[in-house]
C-alpha cells in the first residue's frame, strides 16, 4: 500500500486520517520542505539508518517523504497506536515505521529548533505567568 496525498479517496478520508483537507495537506507538505531534502541529497526518498550493515555497508529504510509525513499526521490526528495506522493505511512492517517517524520527528526539531525549542520559548517567558493564570 503506498500513499500520498493525491491518493486518498475522497475529502473525507483525508480529513479522517489527518483532520485536514487534500488541499491543506498540500500546502502544509510544502511548507516541511520534505521534498527540498531530499532534492538537495540528489534522493527521491528519506533514508534512515536501519543500525544494520551488510558487506561494511550501513543499511538503510527508504521512505518516501509525503508517505512518511502522511503516516506522521495520521499518528499526530488519530491518537491510534503504530500498528493501527500501519494495520488500516499503510501496511509493512511495524518497526520500519517506527524508524521513520522518529527520523520525521528529529527533522522537525532540527529544521525548526529555533521555534519550538529553547529560543521559541525564550519569546514566550514574559508570558509564562499570564499562561498559568489562563490555564488555572
Amino acid at each position: 500500500m503506498f500513499r500520498r496525498i493525491g491518493t486518498l479517496e475522497t475529502a473525507m478520508a483525508a480529513r479522517k486520517m489527518t483532520n485536514f483537507t487534500r488541499d491543506q495537506l498540500t500546502r502544509l507538505y510544502e511548507q516541511f520542505g520534505l521534498a527540498e531534502y531530499c532534492q538537495v541529497r540528489n534522493q527521491d526518498y528519506i533514508r534512515v539508518p536501519t543500525g544494520h550493515a551488510h558487506n561494511g555497508s550501513q543499511c538503510f529504510y527508504r521512505f518516501d517523504p509525503e508517505e512518511l509525513f502522511l503516516c506522521a499526521l495520521t499518528r499526530c490526528a488519530t491518537g491510534m497506536t503504530m500498528e493501527k495506522i500501519i494495520d488500516n493505511y499503510f501496511g509493512g512492517h511495524y518497526s520500519r515505521w517506527s524508524y521513520g517517524y522518529q527520523r520525521l520527528i528529529l527533522y522537525i526539531d532540527e529544521q525548526y529548533e529555533n521555534i519550538i525549542g529553547n529560543q521559541g520559548n525564550l519569546r514566550f517567558l514574559p508570558d509564562f505567568t499570564r499562561f498559568r493564570d489562563a490555564i488555572e
